[in-house]
């Protein structure tokens, strides 16, 4: 099924942490491994469609950061089945940062014109959980050495938005109905990931589905289950020509009157009588950054 670009760009945007979050340069960054296996809802439709989605929240700040995931769409059967592992590394060494799962619904109505992609209904929302992978006094096993161990963690019902509005500790709240059935999750270090630090971003996550530029494809599941970097390939440019097509002077135009409008109304001023003390453009600069080459099916894409 083709995505739209709002849901591309959607799945991969990435959401800066709070201010008072910000660490120094030097900080170390702990790797996880958060292994999902299913879950079990009380009612379960045959003629749904479940996704798995995970997003960072810290409690603290009362705020949602990070890249976000999401799994694919599956149908509803006996007992939904994901077999999904997230990787993440993060600087933020504390409980209040938390990792939050929602199981998400679609109802599939039929198939589209061309017998291949189905009409679905507006997505609703199953269940939640909140899943603290830094917890102190707590042993995590690594991901290399042993085998995920599942624990059952409960679905509550509602919107995780609710965490906006409550405090500490939030796994127990009172606020919280736990009526929406369960999910077999596992937490897990992953020291190995830190060869990928250089690829992955700190507070994304990533499946086994996401291609990550710069590591050897694996032959099965993800790359970043045993992260291998590649090996670095030279290159040059020799010219580089950039336009910016005809409107561009009436767009500098443009900005500079928002700008001017917005400092004038900051500064309880009238525009007419400051037609003189205009903002300008003095100076242009470009930035032009690189990016990584890898290989789908034999094509080149970047």
């Amino acid at each position: 099924m083709s995505q739209l670009w709002t849901e591309i760009f959607n799945s991969n945007r990435w959401i800066p942490p709070a201010l008072s979050r910000l660490t120094a340069d030097g900080t170390a960054s702990d790797c996880y491994a958060i292994s999902i296996k299913g879950a079990e809802i009380p009612k379960l439709d045959s003629h749904c469609q479940y996704q798995l989605r995970a997003c960072f929240y810290d409690a603290a700040y009362h705020t949602f950061f990070g890249k976000p995931w999401q799994s694919r769409w599956i149908d509803g059967r006996q007992r939904l089945t994901f077999d999904e592992t997230l990787f993440f590394h993060t600087k933020f060494k504390e409980q209040a940062v938390v990792v939050v799962l929602e199981l998400v619904a679609r109802n599939v109505a039929q198939a589209g014109p061309n017998n291949d992609t189905p009409t679905s209904s507006a997505e609703q929302l199953v269940g939640w959980t909140v899943v603290r992978h830094y917890k102190l006094g707590r042993a995590i096993v690594d991901f290399s050495h042993q085998g995920p161990q599942f624990t059952k963690y409960l679905l509550n019902a509602g919107t995780p938005k609710i965490l906006l509005l409550i405090q500490e500790p939030i796994d127990d709240n009172p606020q919280l109905l736990k009526s929406a059935g369960n999910i077999d999750v596992a937490i897990q270090t992953h020291r190995l990931l830190a060869r990928a630090l250089d690829f992955v971003p700190d507070n994304s996550i990533f499946g086994f589905m996401d291609i990550v530029p710069g590591l050897e494809s694996a032959k099965r599941g993800s790359a970043l289950a045993n992260p291998v970097p590649r090996e670095p390939a030279p290159s040059c440019v020799d010219s580089l020509s950039v336009t910016f097509g005809p409107h561009a002077e009436r767009l500098e135009a443009e900005l500079c009157d928002l700008i001017n409008r917005d400092r004038l109304f900051k500064d309880n001023k009238r525009l007419a009588d400051h037609k003189d003390d205009e903002m300008v453009v003095l100076e242009r600069r470009i930035r032009v950054n690189s990016t990584f080459f890898y290989e789908i099916g034999g094509n080149v894409a970047t």
